[in-house]
């Protein structure tokens, strides 16, 4: 007896184990051929998502980060609960895939819908809050275009002219079987271009749509709602964000009235970083533990420190400034937490009249004026480089994106030593008013497809350009240790411009950088000049959103 029981016992354990591994195979939905209709999942903010959007982004505060191996700063960032979001696990390829723990929403589900968190990051903030994607595999996996050719149209800006982007671009060809040729626009009219390519019956495929030229895109419908062609698994990891992928929260910048005219991924903006001479400030004993990067490395990198600094090398007498005229840009405002427009689920408003911003202003106008001002007012073109290079300014800020330019500029500049690795890199830092520790960044810019052949081609290039590793290193790039700190300041939230608006004869960006800074700088009274503009920053904003 004792026998036919353990013999019985033995035969349901074995049974028991048969049905756990069939349960895995059968609960296996991941394996769909072909593209799938995909069912709807509705991307919402966490609950502690804060309603003030003009910030998407990070914990970016120095004093809070970790360094990795290489000495990079890595940005620290509270995780909201895993429990309310569809967390997502990236594969060996790179893509974005539904973790088996969260509900199992794919496209042999069709019909049903989920929610799943726009960022799992807990102060992710979006422009808009409820964007629906669908579940599912991507509509790029095995796509094949049989030898088609798409054309991308492109600006005169450098970041589309390296033999880097001219290398993915193959890549991209020969992953899908195609050909994509480029056209140059000019970066001034490229909706009226864009436009002028629709009548024609000649719609380019894959399109820019840079943050200055929204909602004005969007409102001429020159793009097509994307929203059908994205799925849940082309969105980005937040736990590995460079690894590639959609990143909605940046992409929710463009979608207006109930569409998504363009996706943006991890790089789609570029952050502002202070880029200082390494020689200047070595001979001023501003080195080792005392130069800027370790500075803010170690927590101990502020405006006020810079105001300190700036005082004792500034000789106004031989035209040498701690900072050149650059620091006049938006970079300030963005640092301390303050776009001139700000969006919360479409509504945009003025923000110069914030706390935020005129904070920004009024520190702004303490390196520029009075007996202790740091920074050149007279020294050109405010993103201008050349009086860094000149050695007539130890520091100049401005967006990564500038760095190929400046590398291959330094190569004629005794004031650096004609060496790249004399050009230094630091944090801007941020003011007391981002409570949010947003990084400032410049414009975003979405990846948009401009009712061509296939819209599909416009996502599939922005994932795949979003996970792609040029084999090739540039010589004028910057060394691997200066990428790694800087693509952490985008890992969170972030602080950017929110689009332009404008009425027949001024518009936002006129009226705030090209009049209302110059006079700050020159040492207008601030409260007057916000006050004297705040009306017609809204009927810009009135006029553009009818």
């Amino acid at each position: 007896m004792t026998k036919k029981i353990l013999a019985l016992l033995l035969a349901m354990s074995f049974a028991f184990t048969l049905m756990a591994c069939g349960g895995d195979k059968t609960d296996d939905t991941s394996d769909v051929s072909g593209v799938d209709s995909g069912t709807t999942s509705e991307i919402v903010s966490t609950d502690d998502t804060a309603d003030n959007t003009e910030s998407t982004g990070s914990d970016a505060k120095q004093d809070s980060s970790k360094k990795d191996e290489s000495g990079a700063q890595q940005t620290a960032s509270t995780k909201s609960n895993a429990s309310t979001t569809s967390k997502q696990s990236l594969t060996t390829q790179g893509k974005v895939e539904n973790n088996a723990t969260t509900s199992k929403n794919t496209a042999s589900k069709a019909g049903t819908t989920s929610k799943v968190n726009a960022s799992t990051k807990k102060n992710i903030t979006a422009a808009y809050k409820n964007i629906k994607v669908k579940s599912g595999k991507s509509v790029s996996q095995g796509l094949d275009f049989g030898g088609k050719t798409f054309t991308m149209a492109i600006t005169e800006e450098g970041q589309y002219n390296t033999a880097s982007f001219k290398r993915c671009i193959t890549a991209f060809e020969k992953e899908y079987n195609c050909k994509i040729t480029t056209k140059t626009l000019k970066f001034s009219t490229y909706n009226q271009q864009v436009s002028q390519a629709i009548a024609g019956k000649n719609a380019y495929d894959i399109c820019y749509a840079h943050g200055s030229m929204f909602p004005a895109c969007a409102i001429d419908k020159l793009y097509e709602d994307v929203s059908d062609y994205l799925r849940t698994s082309d969105l980005m990891d937040d736990d590995n964000p460079t690894a590639g992928g959609i990143d909605l929260a940046k992409s929710s910048y463009f979608y207006y009235k109930n569409a998504l005219y363009g996706t943006c991924n991890f790089s789609s903006c570029f952050p502002y970083v202070i880029y200082y001479n390494k020689v200047m400030m070595a001979d001023a004993g501003y080195s080792g533990n005392k130069a800027p990067r370790k500075l803010a490395e170690n927590g101990k990198w502020s405006w006020n420190v810079i105001k300190a600094m700036g005082k004792k090398l500034t000789d106004a007498s031989a035209n040498v400034y701690f900072l050149s005229n650059s620091f006049s840009g938006r970079g300030i405002c963005l640092a301390y937490g303050a776009p001139i427009v700000t969006v919360n689920n479409g509504k945009y408003s003025q923000n110069i009249t914030s706390n935020a911003y005129m904070s920004a202003l009024k520190m702004m106008q303490s390196l520029f004026v009075g007996n202790n001002k740091i920074a050149n007012t007279e020294a050109g073109a405010y993103n201008s480089y050349e009086s860094m290079l000149k050695g007539q300014a130890y520091m100049w800020t401005e967006e990564t994106s500038k760095y190929l330019d400046v590398s291959k500029a330094v190569k004629s500049s005794s004031a650096l030593n004609r060496s790249k690795d004399n050009i230094g890199l630091v944090a801007m830092p941020l003011g007391e008013t981002n409570t949010a520790k947003a990084y400032p960044t410049g414009w975003l810019t979405a990846v948009c497809t401009g009712k061509g052949k296939d819209p599909r081609v416009a996502i599939a290039w922005d994932v795949f350009r979003s996970s792609y590793k040029d084999p090739v290193t540039d010589s004028n790039a910057m060394s691997a240790t200066d990428k790694a700190y800087t693509d952490s300041f985008l890992d969170g939230d972030i602080s950017c411009e929110v689009g332009k608006f404008s009425t027949s004869s001024e518009d936002t960006l006129g009226l705030t950088e090209g009049s209302l800074i110059p006079k700050i700088i020159k040492g207008a009274d601030v409260s007057k000049e916000v006050t004297a503009v705040k009306d017609q920053m809204t009927a810009c904003i009135n006029a553009t959103i009818k």
